[in-house]
């Protein structure tokens, strides 16, 4: 039980941790989406479908590290630092090294999976990420767990900064799809350069049995959750490259770049700070669950409607911003934008579950959305194509969402109908938003005048609704007043 000193204390610090980790992700977001459109409007679709099939599987590989040993660090209070800290980077890096020459040693393999001999030397060079990524979660599960999101959001502004800019550089002199090799190869590097300053990484021989036992029993579960997860969350990538070759993979990479880009940098700060929150939070599941709940209004309440926006615009945000050569992405955005929206409201799901103990359940659907996905995907694109593998994500991913969401009702024990009631006013939103630019979607002809136009009725709708709804504005107020508040404390 916390005393009620500590509590309030940890909530302040909690309210810190969502404050920086909002302003780091606000400037990366803007960021991102600057050298985004730079890098999309000098560089090729089959650049992007190669730097698509390498991902693929440095992803699978890096999650193992991001979801045992990261996880743990956060969930597990260091009560002997000097026998642990050192144990959870040697264990890390050992595990790094293994993955990267299982990478360097598989790369001719995969290669010949995609009928795509270029591949190679791409992967080669992009192989030692691993034993980088296996010191920075390390050094980044330690900022989390002590919610020093100030550090980490100065960190990956600065990286993401420096190796966005370098890459642009690199594609405006033709290094074609080099620049993005060098543009995640240095987000990595400078990211763990500046948390192993912040957190200087140990290392210690032979590793104490206790710790790695620890590490072991807490993260087996964790592990493969993740890697089911990477597995069907890159299977469209693993599919549309093996069946449709890179040129349609790079055009339905961008587009679900574009689509994640919302979620990645504004639902991604509430799943940041999520987990240790929670981790911290753990012996009051009342508490876990109000603070769920207030999450998720806040989140989608900023996320729907900016993803109504991207859906209803899709055909002129990408004609205007990236060119015609990139038009046949606007079909499959316009899905993926659903498949974005779910994940939002649904990924915080399984943190809650692994940071209150019941890791297990989300390993069991993980399995499920690994069977049901792949197959989906398979059988979408060999019939329709980008289009078909669209589909697959509106129609079968929200359905095992939804089991799991029942699931996690009668593991935590909460109230659907509470749960529903922090929707109506996003999706009031939305709805206002899609009627107002419908007509206009409708008689206009594609170009900037209808993306213009639509962009003024969407902003209209939100304002109506700010306006004529008080929850709406309370609920406004509320979080700049918690920010104010988190910012004047700073002081």
């Amino acid at each position: 039980m916390q005393t009620s000193a500590q509590a309030p204390g940890l909530h302040s610090r909690i309210r810190h941790a969502y404050f920086w980790t909002i302003v780091g992700s606000t400037a990366r977001y803007a960021a991102s989406l600057g050298i985004s459109l730079l890098l999309a409007r000098l560089l090729k679709p089959d650049d992007y479908g190669l730097i698509g099939m390498v991902i693929v599987f440095t992803e699978l590989l890096g999650s193992i590290l991001d979801s045992s040993v990261g996880p743990s660090v956060v969930h597990f209070r260091e009560e002997h630092p000097e026998l642990e800290r050192p144990t959870y980077f040697t264990a890390s890096v050992l595990l790094g090294v293994f993955f990267t020459v299982i990478l360097l040693v598989s790369a001719p393999l995969i290669a010949d999976f995609y009928r795509e001999p270029r591949l190679v030397l791409v992967l080669r060079v992009m192989s030692p990420l691993l034993l980088i990524s296996s010191v920075k979660t390390v050094s980044g599960g330690i900022l989390a767990r002590e919610l020093r999101f100030r550090e980490l959001s100065y960190a990956d502004i600065s990286a993401s900064l420096v190796s966005g800019l370098i890459a642009i550089v690199m594609a405006y002199r033709g290094f074609g799809v080099w620049s993005l090799v060098a543009n995640q190869f240095l987000f990595i590097l400078l990211t763990a350069i500046a948390y192993g300053w912040w957190v200087r990484p140990q290392f210690r021989l032979p590793l104490n049995r206790h710790v790695v036992v620890r590490l072991w029993n807490y993260g087996l579960p964790l592990t493969g959750s993740s890697l089911l997860f990477k597995f069907y969350d890159n299977a469209d990538y693993l599919v549309v490259g093996r069946v449709l070759g890179s040129g349609p993979l790079g055009l339905y990479s961008v587009a679900f770049r574009l689509a994640m880009l919302i979620n990645e940098r504004i639902s991604a700060v509430i799943n940041r700070v999520a987990f240790p929150s929670f981790a911290n939070l753990k012996h009051d599941l009342p508490r876990v669950i109000g603070h769920w709940f207030a999450v998720t209004k806040r989140v989608t309440l900023i996320t729907f409607p900016l993803l109504v926006w991207l859906g209803f615009n899709a055909d002129d945000f990408i004609r205007v911003t990236l060119g015609s050569r990139w038009l046949p992405a606007a079909m499959p955005l316009k899905f993926l934008c659903v498949m974005t929206a779910v994940k939002i409201l649904t990924n915080i799901i399984g943190q809650i579950l692994t940071a209150v103990g019941y890791p297990g359940v989300v390993f069991r659907y993980d399995v499920l959305n690994a069977i049901a996905l792949p197959l989906a995907f398979l059988i979408g694109c060999k019939s329709s194509g980008l289009l078909g593998v669209g589909i697959a994500w509106c129609t079968v991913f929200p359905l095992v969402r939804l089991l799991f969401l029942l699931q996690a009702r009668r593991t935590l024990h909460f109230s659907l109908r509470a749960y529903a009631r922090n929707l109506f006013d996003p999706l009031l939103i939305c709805a206002a938003c899609s009627v107002l630019m419908l007509p206009a979607s409708l008689i206009l002809q594609s170009g900037w005048m209808r993306l213009g136009l639509c962009s003024v009725l969407w902003g209209a709708g939100v304002l109506v609704c700010v306006v004529l709804s008080r929850n709406i504005r309370q609920l406004i107020a509320d979080t700049l007043s918690t920010f104010t508040a988190a910012k004047l404390s700073e002081r």
